[in-house]
């Protein structure tokens, strides 16, 4: 569950093994249990190493209308 208007923010570890890409994502619902279609998201920093690295989304505030988040 999230609250409308609130800031919240994401992170993680994450490595790459062979070829690709890493993040997170924050995707917002207007349902409370995060099921249909996504209003928004945000995306954390991107990145293609080997080693473990720092992932981010920083602050990002919930849409008018968001119930809940999917990370």
């Amino acid at each position: 569950s999230v609250e409308s208007g609130a800031w919240y923010a994401a992170s993680a570890s994450g490595r790459v093994s062979g070829p690709g890409f890493v993040s997170i994502r924050v995707s917002w619902y207007a349902s409370s249990d995060a099921a249909g279609s996504q209003m928004a998201q945000a995306e954390s920093n991107v990145s293609s190493s080997s080693s473990w690295t720092s992932l981010a989304t920083g602050p990002v505030r919930a849409p008018d209308g968001a119930n809940s988040a999917r990370v």
